[in-house]
């Protein structure tokens, strides 16, 4: 590894935090506040934190790509958590493996996609123009689930 590359990897790797101590709260947490409240503060800290990606700079600018990756991993490993929690318990158990594939073909077949239109956005205006987009983006898609009946449970339905 070349001297130049190693501050992108420390940075990576500082900004990872954030889901190792999502993954070791999941369960405390929702125990203590609801998982349905603790999936709408994982959705409202993930969009807001992917927002912070934007702001980043050279120098201590780079302080907001750690913030960014620290709230966002925290966010994503527990909206991961209490979603896939939550269709498990709620889909029939005959049913499971297929909800699961499509629910998952689903998520994951329009990363290629979104992928795709995130870098014809960046090549038409810029980098940072994308990140605004996508993160607003991710805070209207919080706001859609905000606005959903999930809004007024404690917990989800099992």
């Amino acid at each position: 590894m070349t001297l130049e590359l190693a501050p992108i990897g420390v940075l990576s790797t500082v900004s990872l935090t954030g889901a190792l101590v999502a993954s070791a709260i999941a369960r405390p947490l929702a125990a203590r506040i609801g998982a349905a409240r603790a999936l709408n503060a994982a959705a409202v800290v993930y969009g807001g934190s992917f927002l912070l990606y934007a702001f980043t700079t050279p120098g201590w600018g780079l302080a907001w790509y750690v913030a960014g990756g620290v709230g966002a991993g925290f966010g994503i490993i527990l909206i991961n958590v209490y979603a896939v929690s939550f269709r498990q318990a709620v889909t029939p158990r005959r049913l499971l493996g297929r909800v699961t594939s499509v629910s998952t073909t689903l998520i994951r077949g329009t990363a290629p996609l979104g992928s795709l239109a995130g870098g014809v956005l960046a090549e038409v205006t810029s980098m940072r123009a994308t990140l605004y987009v996508v993160g607003v983006g991710l805070v209207l898609s919080t706001a859609i689930l905000l606005a959903s009946p999930l809004r007024k449970l404690r917990d989800l339905p099992g």
